[in-house]
């Protein structure tokens, strides 16, 4: 019997070298905003305000509902087309939180999406630095972030 593991989520997900980030927080918290900055320095987006997510071979696979497919929201321009990548493996799952919640030295942290254990951050989406972190995050941590 083959078990289909597969959940939409409410996030954005933005993909850098084939390799995704899935960005998750509260409604409001800037996840979009954020998306969009990830764009403008290289990322693609794969998906924003749902994500499907699905197990392939260990890892979480991402995708946008057809629905939603190559929108982005841009508050204060409304629904912006981007060309999008589809069927990516997460790399790291980013918690957007407010600047007080960010660890300045972070314990490694895992979280379970599907019975798939995958590497997690805590960043504030509106400091000037986190895309780049979250670039930089997905170039250095690559190859072990799942467990």
């Amino acid at each position: 019997m083959i078990q289909i593991l597969a959940m939409l989520l409410h996030a954005t997900c933005v993909s850098f070298d084939k390799k995704g980030v899935l960005l998750q927080g509260p409604s409001g918290i800037g996840k979009s905003d954020l998306a969009l900055r990830l764009i403008e320095i290289g990322g693609f987006l794969v998906a924003d305000d749902q994500v499907d997510l699905s197990v392939r071979a260990g890892k979480l696979i991402a995708n946008s509902p057809k629905s939603l497919l190559y929108k982005l929201e841009v508050r204060g321009l409304g629904i912006i087309e981007f060309p999008t990548i589809q069927n990516i493996p997460l790399s790291i799952v980013v918690d957007l939180v407010q600047k007080e919640r960010v660890p300045r030295f972070p314990e490694l942290e895992y979280l379970k999406i599907l019975n798939v254990c995958i590497r997690r951050l805590f960043l504030s989406p509106f400091e000037p630095s986190c895309a780049i972190k979250i670039k930089t995050a997905v170039k250095n941590f690559w190859k072990g972030n799942y467990k």
